[in-house]
């Protein structure tokens, strides 16, 4: 910084808000920097702020006015081609301040924005009209589906075996999971309990109720 030709200038509050409203008066009424603040106890803060010595002087003169309207004005003084010891004070208070903004904000970041409200209601409304349902679903064949199994497709329907009365075990294999689980536990000779139904695999179900069609088959027989 050059010890001539530049000034510094002091404006001492009470109170934040008055410091922060004679800073920004100060900043626009001339072209000057705000470089640092200090506080001191009894919440007594001073602003600190370099430039040329007609703009020292005149963002000073704002950020007083500024001060008194918002809150209490304690001094304001302006330093011309201020000696060489204050401009390496202004320039340790100046890194002490820098790093303390550093700190702060490593440890809090800033906030995520959140969605625009507009898309929040939309959300809102959409899930508000198309509810899941919570209980059997009728069909348009006239049967019902229980919620947590996903309904098949008219085309899908068509496809599938007829499970309720298997001939072969080719039969089984075709057929879904959910479709078997459901045969299983129709069977009231079906050798596994509800439980281990919902946890066996196709193979095993198919297996199983494949034995128990030919054991019925050869009874009938």
């Amino acid at each position: 910084m050059e010890q001539h030709g530049w000034a510094l200038g002091m404006i001492e509050t009470v109170g934040f808000p008055a410091l922060v409203a004679a800073g920004d008066a100060a900043a626009k009424a001339a072209d000057v920097r705000v470089v640092t603040y200090q506080g001191a106890d009894a919440g007594i803060v001073t602003l600190y702020l370099v430039g040329d010595v007609a703009s020292v002087q005149a963002a000073v003169a704002a950020g007083k006015e500024a001060a008194k309207q918002i809150g209490q004005l304690r001094a304001a003084h302006v330093i011309p081609r201020p000696g060489p010891r204050v401009g390496q004070l202004v320039n340790r208070l100046t890194r002490e301040s820098q790093r303390s903004d550093r700190l702060a904000g490593a440890n809090h970041p800033p906030p995520q924005p959140s969605p625009p409200a507009a898309d929040s209601a939309r959300e809102g409304e959409a899930g508000a009209t198309a509810p899941p349902p919570a209980g059997p679903v009728e069909q348009s064949g006239g049967t019902s589906t229980d919620s947590g199994e996903t309904a098949k497709q008219p085309a899908e329907a068509a496809d599938q075996p007829d499970v309720e009365r298997p001939e072969s075990e080719l039969d089984l294999m075709k057929a879904s999971v959910a479709q078997l689980r459901k045969l299983a536990r129709s069977r009231k000779d079906f050798p596994l309990s509800s439980a281990e139904i919902s946890l066996a695999r196709k193979e095993e179900l198919v297996r199983l109720l494949s034995r128990l069609g030919k054991e019925r088959s050869e009874e009938e027989a």
